[in-house]
């Protein structure tokens, strides 16, 4: 299998953990809070659950890294939704999304 298809058994576990996340953040939008989804060790990665974010309506809008150790973070942006981010370490395999409750740009 490549992990890097998003097959039909990954989409149905992890997208309504996605959608329930954003929705979380939506329902706090004032509040200035950090949210994380924590991802590490799943059968998602920054790929498959960038695929699901953009199911959803989400369009990737900015991506970077830092080189060194191998970090990394993917912004995705919908409007009249707050903007997350894919964010993770190649290094120690760790990937989370990440979203802010005031809904400024991640």
């Amino acid at each position: 299998m490549n992990r890097y298809i998003l097959t039909d058994e990954v989409r149905s576990e992890y997208k309504s953990q996605v959608e329930a996340f954003l929705k979380m953040i939506g329902d706090n939008p004032a509040s200035g809070d950090i949210y994380e989804k924590d991802f590490s060790d799943t059968k998602l990665n920054p790929c498959t659950l960038g695929e699901i974010l953009e199911e959803i309506g989400y369009e990737e809008s900015d991506r970077g890294d830092d080189g060194w150790p191998m970090d990394f973070w993917i912004a995705y942006e919908k409007a009249g939704s707050p903007s997350v981010k894919i964010a993770g370490c190649g290094m120690t395999f760790e990937i989370i999304l990440r979203g802010w409750g005031d809904q400024q740009q991640c």
